[in-house]
């Protein structure tokens, strides 16, 4: 629950405890803008986590507090091939997006394709939360369907005010109407199963007195609803302070890229007439222009303490308790250090898998069969290990390929779901009633439980036809792949599951094959020759590409 600091935050300053806490933070903030200032002047790109997106910039309301009446700049529309170019651009640079907001000059809800353009940021951005900051006054019914139906993951109503002559004062809206809309919505919400949550807002401002903000905070938590109490934005003019503490770096020099309806983008939403323009999206590189001169210098003064350029710094709320919970809490995200020969590699490795995608065709060699793939070679090593333990009645599953390994086994059958050349054994392995207990010496099954449904049942039946004494061998893929020759695909394994399964053979051994090398490459269909022979030998239990397990009973 949110609440408003003003009202219930203690005064951590006139404590012994609460003096501590404060030092504490204020070393978490000094040592974080340490580190940043570090990075910037080592050359490192800044990446943000948050695109905020004006996609209109008009509004139904007049609220006292906000410039929006004196704009200066062109009012209009993001159409929806801007806002796809714009969308498409950030995510082609890659910087790791956790929130998509909706919000600017204007009331998000006059924008007719606000819906699309929310699914498609969705798609974009799976890990994204979607958050559309509104007055209220638009949300009918059919705009709440449509918030909810499109993936919205937050919707904040702004309403500033509890008493209707109040709230009449501030916005020049019905209040009664408003009310009434939001709470339909809250309602239709949660009976939608509560994947968009939801959340009032109040900005305390001149306007606001304080009964009528504690009995707004009261009205909405005792209705379950999360209250937020921002701090007022001054927009320039100097009406709020930053604390005892002094200002911290700006987090949304770090944090947000912002852009305006017409793909203006600036620094910061206090500048309301995008005076400080930075670049236009999607014509410029959202890499450039987030990480131009400008804004490298103004997150190097900021971090050394100057805020007096441009003049919306100096006296900004948001350099206050916003900025030190950012920098205590979390910490801006870079580029990788290019003096690290490790992240060096990694990013040379990112390019190399990134241009595989153009040039990997998803498919083994043609007119190869069985291909020569890591896995293969894997099985082969594993069961070149047992191989003189392999005598006696032997089964394999089908096709039999292995059989050559095993020169010791006094009867070979092979075990198959269907009828086929070669097959002695007709059985499904999940209930194999055909076949008795005991019947095999070793049971030689290779790949074969990632297209078994239940692998359980199949782990019993493994167990039941073997002979006391008896030995299974059995391997597993651990990896994902696009390609496979069975017409069912369920399951990969770990070590852990492999194990579970099997835990009622007495003695185990399970044995790890493949490394980070060969599991990439398994998944770009690279086979045993593209690979350095000591790089096929090396075995990382970490990181597997298959897994062997071998098992006795007694």
């Amino acid at each position: 629950m949110w609440v408003d600091f003003s009202l219930a935050r203690p005064d951590l300053s006139t404590t012994a405890s609460g003096g501590s806490a404060v030092i504490a933070v204020q070393q978490a903030v000094s040592e974080a803008a340490a580190m940043a200032l570090g990075r910037l002047e080592a050359g490192a790109d800044v990446l943000p986590t948050q695109l905020a997106l004006e996609t209109v910039n008009r509004c139904n309301a007049r609220c006292r507090m906000c410039p929006g009446s004196s704009l200066t700049r062109p009012r209009g529309s993001m159409d929806r091939e801007r806002h796809r170019l714009i969308v498409d651009r950030v995510a082609a640079w890659g910087p790791p997006i956790t929130c998509v907001s909706h919000a600017g000059m204007g009331e998000p809800l006059l924008d007719r394709d606000l819906a699309e353009k929310i699914s498609y940021e969705k798609q974009t951005f799976p890990k994204a939360d979607v958050v559309v900051y509104t007055n209220g006054t638009l949300l009918d019914e059919r705009r709440g369907e449509e918030l909810i139906a499109c993936g919205a993951d937050m919707v904040s109503v702004s309403l500033n005010a509890f008493d209707p002559a109040v709230y009449t004062a501030i916005t020049g809206l019905d209040r009664d109407r408003t009310y009434a809309r939001v709470e339909e919505f809250f309602a239709r919400a949660r009976s939608a199963g509560g994947t968009t949550r939801t959340q009032v807002s109040l900005v305390p401002s001149p306007h606001s007195p304080l009964p009528d903000r504690k009995a707004f905070i009261a009205y909405w938590t005792d209705r379950g609803v999360s209250v937020a109490v921002p701090p007022l934005i001054h927009w320039g003019a100097g009406q709020a302070g930053n604390g005892p503490e002094g200002p911290v770096a700006c987090l949304y020099l770090w944090k947000v890229l912002m852009v305006d309806w017409d793909g203006t983008v600036k620094p910061c939403c206090e500048d309301y007439d995008s005076s400080l323009v930075l670049g236009r999206l999607p014509q410029d590189d959202p890499r450039v222009v987030f990480n131009s001169p400008v804004m490298r210098c103004l997150r190097q003064r900021h971090l050394q303490g100057d805020f007096s350029r441009p003049a919306m710094c100096a006296a900004c709320a948001e350099t206050g308790s916003p900025a030190r919970d950012y920098w205590s809490l979390e910490s801006p995200v870079f580029t990788p250090d290019v003096s690290d020969t490790v992240e060096t590699f990694k990013v040379e490795l990112g390019q190399k898998l990134a241009a595989s995608i153009a040039h990997n065709t998803f498919d083994y060699p043609p007119y190869v069969w069985p291909p020569s793939t890591p896995a293969r070679s894997y099985i082969e090593r594993f069961l070149s290990t047992y191989a003189d333990q392999v005598r006696g009645q032997v089964v394999e599953f089908h096709p039999g390929y292995y059989r050559r390994f095993f020169p010791g086994a006094d009867h070979y059958a092979v075990w198959n779901i269907e009828p086929a050349p070669d097959v002695t054994v007709v059985a499904d392995i999940q209930n194999a009633t055909s076949v008795a207990d005991a019947s095999f010496d070793v049971v030689v099954c290779t790949h074969v439980l990632s297209a078994v449904r239940d692998v359980w049942a199949a782990g019993r039946e493994l167990w039941r036809v073997l002979a006391p004494g008896g030995l299974l061998l059995c391997t597993v893929p651990c990896l994902l792949q696009g390609y496979a020759p069975d017409p069912r695909d369920y399951w990969r394994f770990t070590r852990d599951s492999l194990d579970a399964i099997f835990a009622r053979f007495p003695e185990r051994h399970i044995h790890a094959y493949g490394n980070p090398a060969t599991a990439a490459g398994s998944l770009h269909y690279l086979m045993t020759n593209h690979f350095p022979p000591n790089v096929m030998a090396h075995d990382d239990a970490r990181c597997p590409s298959i897994l062997g397990l071998a098992a006795r009973k007694y």
